[in-house]
């Protein structure tokens, strides 16, 4: 994914993540390895906390979660709103 986003970024495109259920945690990957997405934005969908600290995220985020799940609960979203916060990262939480 880095690879893909060096190569973009010589061409001048703007890039930046997204990502479905494990793609989320991707993302969240994403967001902590890849310096050269610089400020640009994640967006997440059903997945939280999955693959990264939070203290270690460097892009804002913004996901999206069903009010009812079995897997990505309101508990485990309402924990990773909570970590980013106390990191001090930008997360933009949508509920549905």
């Amino acid at each position: 994914m880095r690879g893909a986003v060096q190569y973009l970024g010589r061409n001048g495109a703007k890039v930046g993540l997204t990502g479905f259920c494990l793609g989320g945690a991707v993302t969240i990957i994403g967001a902590t390895k890849i310096p050269e997405l610089g400020r640009r934005r994640g967006v997440l969908r059903h997945s939280a906390g999955a693959g990264g600290e939070a203290g270690d995220v460097k892009i804002p985020l913004q996901a999206h979660f069903a009010n009812k799940d079995d897997w990505c609960t309101p508990e485990l979203v309402d924990g990773f709103d909570k970590a980013m916060k106390a990191a001090g990262k930008s997360l933009e939480a949508i509920s549905l």
